[in-house]
């Protein structure tokens, strides 16, 4: 979906309880100018970039540099926040969590060439980059795997030829 202000479009990935009422969200963001973040009272905002040169988060104020990929970065929706493309547009990804307190954590994890790794207790996981394969079953770029009410069971998942790296989301710590 276009956002209001034209400056990008999102992709959502899963939104609990349901997508119309939402207590959070994970989407993929296409940011394609500088510009406002629309204001969200009372919503938690987590961002990663996962393609592009980066961009400058003020938020409330405050300056952050946003140029390494797969960099969770915590703040609040309610604090006035605009965006400064360093060099083009970015592909970034954003958990969104209404209420006063994080429940919710988001990380990432890289695997090597053919390297296993074994991911339990999620909600989400998303691969960003690269392949896997979960028994017979592979997963591309920006597939994901979701868990029924609450979590993800254990699965091992083993990266292709390039390696893969995945975004976990996962009850905060």
């Amino acid at each position: 979906m276009r956002w209001a202000n034209g400056g990008g479009s999102t992709r959502e990935i899963v939104a609990g309880p349901d997508p119309g009422e939402w207590s959070w969200r994970l989407s993929i963001a296409d940011v394609d100018s500088s510009g406002p973040f629309s204001p969200l009272p009372g919503v938690l905002r987590t961002i990663a970039l996962l393609h592009g040169h980066g961009f400058i988060l003020r938020v409330g104020g405050a300056s952050s540099t946003i140029c390494d990929p797969f960099l969770p970065f915590l703040f609040d929706g309610a604090d006035a926040t605009t965006c400064e493309l360093i060099d083009g547009p970015v592909l970034d990804l954003n958990l969104m969590e209404r209420g006063p307190k994080r429940t919710l954590d988001l990380q990432f994890m890289s695997a090597a060439a053919g390297a296993r790794c074994t991911v339990g207790g999620a909600r989400v996981v998303v691969v960003v980059a690269g392949k896997v394969t979960s028994g017979r079953d592979e997963l591309d770029v920006f597939d994901a795997l979701v868990g029924s009410a609450a979590q993800i069971s254990p699965v091992s998942l083993d990266a292709g030829p390039g390696g893969a790296v995945l975004a976990v989301v996962s009850s905060a710590r």
